[in-house]
């Protein structure tokens, strides 16, 4: 099985669209103070948002730039991070990290 390093992925912008009201959009390779970093921006429509997930080796922030953002750990109570305030998740954190998450404007 080959593994893609960053340099050999898609070019940038990429954007995803899965059709139910969530876009993706990975704007390139980043670095920062603890190594590289994929940046993206994800637009969700009210009450939508992604499926139960885990990245098993690589962490997670997410920032609510406008709206908000309902998260929840497995067996943890359900967050609300607004405007400004971000959610952040370790690499193989909980079998379903976001159990789900919305963003209203």
């Amino acid at each position: 099985m080959h593994r893609s390093r960053p340099s050999e992925m898609s070019s940038h912008p990429h954007t995803i669209d899965n059709g139910a009201g969530e876009r993706l959009t990975f704007l390139g390779i980043r670095s920062g103070e603890e190594g590289d970093y994929l940046e993206a921006r994800n637009s969700v429509s009210p009450g939508s948002g992604p499926p139960m997930h885990v990245h098993h080796l690589q962490e997670e922030v997410l920032t609510v730039e406008r709206g908000t953002m309902g998260w929840q750990r497995l067996g943890e109570e359900e967050h609300l991070a607004r405007s400004g305030e971000s959610a952040s998740f370790g690499p193989g954190e909980a079998p379903s990290v976001l159990e789900r998450r919305r963003c209203t404007s």
